[in-house]
């Protein structure tokens, strides 16, 4: 969300916000009527990924590699963080 703010102060037609460093995490803006957890459906939100512990529930063992498993088994966290 920084990312996309630092950036918006720029440039006010900034849509997206992405950090590609030790981890990654995107945001971005999206139409109020698109968004069912909140009330109300004029204007936009900023929308926050989250995307890094995506796959830490399990969804995605069916496509992980033996590579991605010997990855994941040397790192500081095992079984977190997948994505």
């Amino acid at each position: 969300v920084g990312t996309m703010m630092t950036c918006g102060y720029d440039d006010q037609n900034c849509e997206i916000g992405l950090i590609v460093g030790t981890g990654s995490n995107a945001c971005y803006m999206e139409e109020m009527r698109h968004i069912d957890m909140v009330e109300g459906d004029e204007g936009r939100m900023c929308i926050n990924m989250e995307w890094g512990a995506f796959g830490d529930d399990g969804t995605l063992n069916d496509i992980r590699t033996e590579f991605d498993r010997e990855i994941d088994m040397g790192s500081l966290n095992p079984g977190k963080q997948l994505f």
